[in-house]
């Protein structure tokens, strides 16, 4: 289901073996993964082992980078049971790039990163997404905690309170419009934020008065 034309630009082989050819690709190289994998000296090509698994405490393979004709995109793989919540979620997305197209959360750009294609095969849905310059709120706050360079920072910016209050005021303002609870919404989505991938760490913007967020994303 999805963008036609997108399918129509995804490798032939694709069509054929969905899972065997989506479960190929790299992982998606996360920041907190980037981190694990330089510490033990190892690559994002080398196979895990539960017990590395155990010692992340995420699966990176649920996540995977594609390059189409240049552009970045991500596959996401979820049960088919959770194929239901998911379309509840398609539609909420739908709605919040409808009804909140000029809403600036703490002054950050609220954006959608919704579901381009979805593939379903094997007991398991993969939906294929735009890869966007942000990283899971949670991760971010984990990475301001954890990263030398970013303790630093976060010491001195306080950061952590700006992602906090953004990602809260976002999961608000969507509440009120949509009339749905904060929790709710925190519950059906997630909120992305934007941050420099290459560089691990966060985009933002500086004026006289205020820092805040370049951007944040709702999938």
């Amino acid at each position: 289901m999805g963008d036609n034309e997108l399918w129509s630009r995804l490798p032939a082989i694709i069509k054929k073996h969905p899972a065997r050819f989506i479960e190929s690709l790299p992982n998606y190289s996360r920041p907190s993964l980037a981190s694990w994998l330089k510490t033990r000296g190892m690559f994002s090509s080398d196979k895990l082992t539960v017990g590395d698994l155990m010692d992340l405490g995420f699966d990176p393979t649920r996540l995977k980078e594609i390059v189409v004709d240049g552009e970045k995109f991500i596959f996401d793989r979820i049960p088919a049971r959770q194929l239901e919540a998911f379309e509840k979620r398609r539609e909420l997305l739908a709605r919040i790039k409808s009804e909140l197209a000029h809403a600036r959360p703490s002054n950050a750009y609220l954006k959608t990163n919704p579901p381009l294609v979805t593939i379903q095969d094997r007991g398991n849905v993969y939906i294929l997404r735009r890869k966007v310059n942000g990283i899971h709120w949670e991760e971010a706050m984990e990475q301001l905690q954890s990263a030398p360079h970013l303790k630093r920072m976060n010491e001195s910016m306080k950061i952590d309170r700006v992602i906090h209050g953004t990602v809260s005021n976002t999961n608000q303002m969507i509440g009120e419009k949509l009339g749905l609870e904060e929790e709710t919404v925190a519950d059906l989505l997630t909120c992305f934020v934007s941050w420099d991938l290459e560089n691990n760490q966060p985009r933002l913007m500086i004026d006289f008065t205020n820092t805040y967020l370049e951007s944040v994303w709702m999938a």
